[in-house]
């Protein structure tokens, strides 16, 4: 049986950014998210919000939530490793706006972990295609 066993959100503050907006923008995919202090490059501080969700009810949620907004993710083989993380990424501005546009390289980072028993990548690549390729 293959599903999903979490989903990791996480999105970066910077010091010149607004906590209010970026915490505006996430919580447009899900409403709680703990906050970490770290340090950026040049020693400038940075804040960190994560959320690890869990709950089929949630997971199901947010699986909703960015097939109905996310334009299809016809690219689902490139974005999943060998162990089954599916890699999604948003423009962290753009979902302030309510927009949600997929990135390569986008400030929002989901990770969305599919597994099986016995785990099979392509079982995990044919969930993931079936699940987002709407």
């Amino acid at each position: 049986m293959t599903k999903i066993e979490f989903i990791s959100i996480q999105i970066l503050c910077h010091a010149t950014e607004s906590e209010d907006k970026v915490l505006k923008a996430v919580r447009r995919l899900y409403p709680s998210f703990k906050k970490r202090k770290a340090t950026g490059y040049f020693g400038n501080p940075i804040y960190v919000f994560d959320a690890h969700i869990k709950r089929k009810k949630e997971i199901a949620a947010v699986v909703d939530l960015l097939k109905e907004k996310c334009a299809s993710l016809k690219d689902v083989r490139r974005r999943i490793d060998e162990k089954g993380n599916l890699y999604i990424r948003l423009d962290k501005q753009e979902l302030y706006q309510g927009r949600y546009v997929l990135e390569d390289s986008g400030d929002v980072k989901i990770i969305i972990h599919i597994t099986s028993y016995p785990f099979n990548l392509e079982d995990a690549i044919s969930y993931a295609e079936e699940v987002f390729s709407h």
